[in-house]
């Protein structure tokens, strides 16, 4: 199946239903024999969408960075694979992503999720830099505290104002994860090198 990129906070949430829905997502995705793409933590949402996927027997490759480490363990289970930076991480994602899920996050998430996006737009302004990237999918979760619907309402808010290409807002989507889950790519066209 595909290589699905999560990003989420790494924080603890106070939510709940949050709580559980990022556990729902993991074991979601590798009930599909999808392998979850995440950034390697074992805390907050990352730990438990990890988690989610592990306890269904899915595959899990964290992509770590040395220098969190220390505030981010790694989970027993999950294959690590050690990105040196930050920007490195974030190019690691672009390069084996079949498609981008969001779930709630902080200031890092918002970084992924741009990265995700500013990729395909280099993309189809024909940009030849390395963040350039073919599009796929990316899916802002709807979750239950309704943080993404806000945060898809702001993203196109500015798509009306001019600061987003209109052609290439649908590459970002706001689902309900039945939705997303039934979208997914079915085949992974892109691999660890």
């Amino acid at each position: 199946m595909a290589n699905i990129a999560v990003y989420c906070g790494a924080s603890p949430p106070k939510s709940e239903a949050l709580q559980y829905f990022a556990n729902d997502v993991g074991a979601e995705l590798a009930r599909l024999g999808h392998t979850v793409i995440y950034g390697g933590s074992g805390k907050g949402l990352m730990g438990l969408v990890a988690n989610g996927a592990l306890s269904m027997g899915g595959t899990v490759i964290g992509l770590i960075v040395p220098a969190l480490t220390g505030k981010e363990p790694p989970i027993k289970g999950v294959a690590n694979y050690n990105c040196e930076t930050l920007p490195n991480r974030l190019k690691h994602f672009r390069e084996l992503a079949n498609a981008h899920l969001i779930l709630p996050g902080g200031t890092g998430t918002l970084e992924e999720l741009s990265s995700a996006f500013t990729a395909i737009c280099h993309h189809h302004n024909g940009v030849d830099v390395p963040e350039s990237m073919p599009p796929c999918p990316i899916y802002l979760l709807d979750d239950p505290e309704g943080l993404n619907s806000q945060l898809y309402a702001f993203l196109k808010r500015s798509m009306e104002c001019g600061f987003i290409n209109e052609t290439l807002f649908p590459h970002i989507q706001l689902k309900s994860m039945a939705a997303v889950m039934a979208a997914l790519p079915k085949a992974n066209v892109r691999q660890i090198a």
